[in-house]
């Protein structure tokens, strides 16, 4: 039987033709959503939450939503990746930032301050370290996976010693 396709309901779901299996589909009351598209929404959902939460509490949403928006969906970090994985990259460092902000107490004074949070030398760098270490767990962990045994692997080099000379001299005596 012909698996279900469905129409991707998030609304800036950047993937080419916007058609979501139902076996690889999240499904949320009626609508179908590509796992990923999911996570950029609740991705910005917890970045809007934490600003309101953490740091004003009379912000305008529509400004800060836009704020958002903006750096996730515009391109503004410069990702040289396909689109749809720019998108889900841009949403995971937003809310790094953010947390990384609380977490250093970095003042946010309005939601344009996201704009000079993400271009902030010391997040990038904390951002950096966070991908090495993940890079990093996931190496080891596709190591271990391997049933490679490398105690089999002979590391050391031993010269081999003539045991009979041969060549001109073996020839006279």
């Amino acid at each position: 039987m012909k698996e279900k396709v469905f129409k991707c309901g998030y609304l800036h779901c950047s993937h080419e033709n916007k058609d979501v299996k139902q076996s690889d589909a999240i499904q949320i009351k009626n609508r179908h959503w590509h796992k990923d598209c999911y996570e950029i929404d609740e991705n910005i959902k917890e970045v809007a939450e934490i600003y309101y939460n953490h740091i004003s509490s009379t912000v305008v949403m529509g400004f800060l939503k836009k704020v958002i928006n903006e750096i996730v969906f515009k391109r503004l970090l410069n990702n040289k990746v396909a689109k749809n994985d720019s998108d889900l990259e841009a949403s995971r460092y937003l809310l790094f930032a953010m947390n990384y902000a609380l977490e250093k107490n970095i003042r946010l004074n309005s939601p344009a301050g996201l704009y000079y949070l993400i271009d902030n030398a010391k997040v990038k760098e904390a951002w950096a370290r966070k991908k090495a270490k993940e890079i990093e767990k996931e190496a080891s962990r596709e190591l271990e996976d391997d049933d490679f045994d490398f105690d089999a692997v002979r590391t050391e080099y031993k010269p081999k010693t003539p045991t009979k000379q041969s060549g001109f001299g073996s020839i006279f005596g």
